[in-house]
């Protein structure tokens, strides 16, 4: 089992880095946050130089001082107005643990507002890519991303089965591949489910998730406190999803504070 649990996760090496480090929604090898943030800042002095020259031929033709009142009032609603949809997109941009549907309509809405680039041609606020990204519900990665994550946990099944362990360490590739097994079959890579998942693959199904909601070393959420992490284990022991009595036993035993304190006197 210990090193089952040394080595659960070797097929993180396929894994692109960018998914893996993926800490901003519209992150990949960079964040992309700053190529929107740049159009935006160009749209909004488009707007500053279409409203200035409409100034100048209003002062040219003599017209009322109340028009230019009237015009300079128009251009700060409008600025403020793409000002908000710059916070709005950065806001969005940040994974959390839940995007509302008003947030994501409001994000479709600004898809679809125009502006002409250097070329002339009409191009939108957002192109569809970056929707997709930024309507992201919980967390940073896609769907399709999401794939190529849990990828990993076949890698790892498939490289440690070509690995000529002894008898003794024989079922090191099943109880490392079982790490995201569910007790209701809903896990990966292969939809064990029942007994069907080996008793350790179950155990470090339960710690793995552990560790993983209390790390502070994942760039794409922060670490949860002890309380929570208890809260989601029970509530998904209740889905059918980790067993009962494990999540129990890691719990009232204090299982991760032991782990805690063995990890970081090891650290030191």
């Amino acid at each position: 089992l210990r090193i089952a649990a040394w080595m659960h996760d070797i097929g993180k090496v396929t894994t692109p880095v960018e998914v893996v480090e993926k800490a901003k929604k519209l992150q990949t090898i960079f964040d992309r946050i700053e190529f929107v943030d740049l159009r935006l800042c160009f749209i909004i002095e488009q707007m500053e130089k279409s409203f200035l020259n409409e100034k100048i031929k209003i002062l040219q033709n003599g017209s009322d001082a109340k028009n230019v009142s009237t015009l300079e009032e128009k251009q700060k609603i409008k600025r403020q107005e793409l000002m908000n949809i710059r916070e709005f997109i950065n806001q969005c941009n940040n994974p959390g643990e839940f995007l509302e549907d008003e947030k994501i309509a409001r994000l479709e809405e600004i898809s679809k507002m125009t502006w002409t680039d250097f070329d002339g041609k009409e191009q939108t606020f957002l192109n569809d890519d970056e929707v997709l990204n930024l309507s992201i519900r919980r967390g940073s990665i896609t769907e399709s991303e999401r794939k190529k994550m849990q990828n990993h946990a076949a890698v790892t099944l498939k490289m440690l089965k070509k690995i000529p362990f002894t008898k003794k360490l024989k079922n090191i590739p099943l109880y490392a591949g079982a790490h995201h097994e569910f007790v209701n079959g809903g896990g990966y890579p292969l939809g064990l489910k029942g007994d069907e998942i080996p008793f350790e693959g179950k155990i470090m199904c339960v710690t793995d998730i552990a560790e993983a909601l209390t790390a502070s070393d994942r760039p794409y959420k922060k670490a949860m406190p002890l309380e929570v992490v208890y809260r989601i284990l029970r509530e998904m022991a209740d889905k059918g999803e980790l067993d009962k009595e494990l999540v129990e036993f890691f719990i009232s035993e204090e299982v991760f504070s032991k782990y805690k304190e063995l990890h970081e006197s090891n650290g030191s």
